[in-house]
């Protein structure tokens, strides 16, 4: 029926227009301030570590960490210096890193 009345194809940028943007206008809501409003909410902060935990799957080939999980495997990196002094104690122990960011 489309293509025999010579409408376009409904892409995603018309989907947004015709169900979101008119519906916003109707009810006289700005895009931008409701866009800010909902900025770093529960749902958004569910939607960007969703989208990171599957892009490092599915692009990386990795599985995301927590800072808590790169600490704990580097307590399995023994420092040399202590090893050879037969006291061997790990990166962190030895107060090598105090703190894991995560970007």
């Amino acid at each position: 029926m489309r293509e025999r009345e010579g409408l376009p194809k409904i892409t995603e940028e018309i989907k947004r227009k015709i169900l979101g943007l008119n519906y916003l206008r109707m009810h006289g809501l700005d895009v931008k301030a409701l866009a800010k409003s909902i900025e770093g909410d529960e749902f958004a902060v569910e939607r960007a570590r969703t989208l990171r935990d599957h892009l490092l799957k599915g692009v990386c080939g990795m599985t995301a960490f927590t800072p808590e999980d790169v600490i704990s495997r580097l307590h399995e990196i023994i420092d040399p210096c202590s090893a050879a002094t037969k006291v061997p104690l790990s990166i962190v122990e030895m107060g090598m890193v105090e703190n894991v960011e995560l970007v």
